[in-house]
């Protein structure tokens, strides 16, 4: 096995949130050391811990009171793919959140069943526990930004193609190319243990159709798990390898300005990416804080830091105006910039330290 870049001290979990400070700062850390095998060629999280991953009161998912614009792109090429799928399909979603997905299909005549230990106990279609290969079989499972999670994630799909031969699976990731290309260091985090590229799917199964979404942030594709065949031995591109090691590169640099300069800092968003974020320039600086807004983050502090999340409308009314505001996704910087307005620096954290406006 072929080790790439630094070994990382991050949260083991990305989106869980804590009433006070010393309880986010008392949990576990994970620890993110990328590797590659030649011979199951797949960038992953060597040092991936399961046990540490929390499905709990703390955790915070899909956003319930607000919806971005990006929420749904699912849909939006979801009806070309009815067409592999018999009359009235069998429909089941892993690892569903809160039923957002499924509540959506329905509006469009769909019925679909999720499974998620985070989902609302006691709704008819939705189930609080995770799915198991003995549960009903269905037509098309959809994977939304799961399987990057799962610590052996073909043998998790052989277990869909023995419970149900003839299914198709809808799996959807953040791409690999997407992160190195935007140098968003920050989207490696300790709860995706894989980094999917397309070609990791087009290698082992027949791949039916495959695309991008929210400027090639998002990969799908839909495959027939019951093709699997043995990928090739492939050695890791020096193309790739050196791209990973600027990624790691502008994050030092990106936590060394953040020692220098004086000035508070706005994080625009707490999922994911803000959470890597915080954790990072909060070990740096405490004159720091998270905005996002889902209310359900609201006045909650991020796993391993002491950095509070606010809403939007609180953040404008207080923020300083020397603040430098970072927005987390580089998708979101037109939709921030135009609900700030122009009297903070505003920048995409994956490009702040590149830029005159410092």
């Amino acid at each position: 096995m072929e080790i790439i870049g630094p070994r990382l001290i991050v949260p083991a979990n990305s989106s869980r949130l804590f009433e006070s400070y010393s309880e986010a700062l008392n949990q576990e850390p994970g620890i993110i050391q990328l590797g590659y095998q030649d011979s199951d060629p797949l960038i992953f999280n060597c040092e991936h811990k399961p046990n540490l991953i929390k499905y709990d009161s703390q955790y915070c998912t899909a956003i319930s009171t607000y919806k971005s614009k990006y929420e749904f792109e699912t849909l939006k090429y979801f009806g070309a793919l009815m067409k592999y799928l018999p009359t009235n399909p069998s429909i089941i979603e892993i690892g569903c959140g809160k039923g957002e997905f499924i509540l959506e299909l329905e509006k469009i005549g769909i019925n679909a069943k999720g499974f998620d230990p985070v989902a609302p106990p006691s709704t008819c279609n939705l189930f609080n526990r995770y799915w198991h290969p003995t549960d009903l079989p269905g037509d098309l499972y959809v994977m939304r930004c799961v399987l990057p999670h799962i610590q052996d994630p073909w043998e998790f799909l052989s277990k869909i193609s023995q419970s149900s031969p003839s299914a198709l699976v809808l799996i959807e990731f953040q791409q690999i190319e997407w992160v190195i290309d935007n140098c968003v260091w920050y989207q490696i985090n300790h709860d995706h243990v894989n980094l999917f590229s397309i070609h990791d799917f087009e290698r082992r199964y027949n791949v039916v159709e495959s695309g991008t979404h929210s400027n090639g942030e998002w990969g799908w594709a839909l495959i027939q798990p019951s093709t699997f065949t043995p990928p090739p031995q492939i050695i890791l591109s020096e193309f790739i390898r050196e791209r990973l090691g600027v990624l790691f590169q502008k994050r030092q640099k990106a936590i060394s300005l953040v020692r220098s300069i004086n000035r508070p800092l706005a994080i625009f968003g707490g999922a994911a990416k803000g959470s890597i974020l915080a954790h990072a320039f909060s070990l740096e600086t405490e004159n720091i804080f998270v905005v996002d807004a889902d209310s359900n983050r609201w006045d909650r502090y991020l796993e391993l830091t002491k950095c509070k999340v606010v809403s939007p409308e609180k953040a404008i009314k207080f923020m300083p105006p020397e603040t430098l505001v970072l927005v987390a996704n580089p998708n979101h910087l037109n939709e921030i910039k135009n609900f700030i307005g122009t009297h903070y620096n505003i920048v995409t954290a994956n490009t702040f330290n590149d830029t005159n406006m410092l």
